[in-house]
């Protein structure tokens, strides 16, 4: 319906551009006429869906940490009935409407039960990475014990970098002590070329202890 409205707009215009308004035919009426063609053809592509986002999380609406584990909150992709994140271990709490993660970690992206190992040929995930991309996590604040560090890893659930398809330090591309996240408090971790598949998941860990991290947000997208 869209592009018939437009195709419309267009005759309009050309006939326009062909008749002048004492009904004489414009000389340069065919000029004028591929011009508006490629100004439809741009208005097309303007419109046209932009599919960047991977996924966007500012814990919004969020009353509850309970609330964030459940399909009601955010649902699997291709699974109406599973939750996109998942608690793995340790604790996490609501702050404010962030997320805190004490000593904790947990998926996005997959109901996979089964630890990854360096052996897999399929991630068990919903995310498609298989174009360069990038992850942006933003955050408000770290405490406890900063010595320990925050990580993001891709198609593997485990605290082990090697039990990943992709190996270590493939599958963890951000691993960095709390004490030495940036002071501008946004991580951007930009994946290109892509490590993952049609079908992966990220993980998010702060190793077990007294360290923790308050988040922002957090922002998966194909790189331009």
């Amino acid at each position: 319906m869209y592009k018939q409205s437009l195709w419309l707009v267009l005759m309009l215009v050309l006939a326009l551009c062909f008749v002048g308004c004492d009904g004489q035919v414009q000389e340069d009426g065919a000029a004028d006429a591929a011009d508006v063609e490629a100004a439809v053809e741009e208005v097309e592509e303007d419109a046209a869906p932009q599919e960047q986002y991977v996924l966007f999380e500012d814990f919004s609406g969020l009353t509850s940490i309970d609330e964030f584990w459940t399909a009601e909150y955010k649902l699997l992709p291709g699974d109406q009935t599973k939750p996109l994140y998942v608690p793995i271990e340790g604790e996490f709490t609501l702050e404010n409407g962030k997320l805190k993660m004490i000593g904790s970690r947990f998926t996005i992206g997959t109901d996979r039960t089964t630890e990854t190992t360096k052996e897999d040929t399929e991630a068990g995930g919903y995310l498609d990475l298989t174009k360069p991309y990038r992850v942006t996590v933003s955050f408000l604040e770290v405490g406890g014990d900063t010595n320990k560090k925050f990580s993001v890893m891709i198609d593997n659930n485990t605290t082990t970098g090697a039990a990943s398809m992709h190996g270590n330090p493939g599958c963890r591309p951000y691993n960095e002590r709390l004490s030495l996240l940036p002071a501008e408090k946004t991580i951007v971790i930009d994946v290109d070329p892509a490590v993952g598949t049609e079908n992966s998941f990220l993980q998010l860990r702060v190793e077990a202890g007294t360290g923790w991290i308050l988040l922002d947000s957090i922002t998966v997208e194909y790189l331009p």
